[in-house]
């Protein structure tokens, strides 16, 4: 297993994801695991612009997330 790092991964749903991710690459396709996975969205307020967080998936007890690399 690879070093863990923060990053956006966009996906080929066309979903963009920020997570604490690391790769596995001990298989012909990769695997990504996303830890804490969240949307990030900008909202406009009167007050100015604010960064919205949530979860990604409210599924409890799915962490860390797996996805193929050929889905990123």
């Amino acid at each position: 297993m690879e070093d863990e790092f923060y990053a956006s991964t966009k996906l080929t749903s066309g979903e963009e994801v920020f997570a604490l991710v690391s790769v596995e690459q001990n298989t012909d396709n990769p695997i990504v695991m996303l830890q804490n996975p969240v949307n990030m969205k900008m909202v406009n307020t009167s007050d100015g612009s604010i960064v919205k967080v949530q979860p990604w998936m409210e599924i409890p007890g799915e962490d860390p997330v797996i996805i193929k690399w050929d889905k990123i």
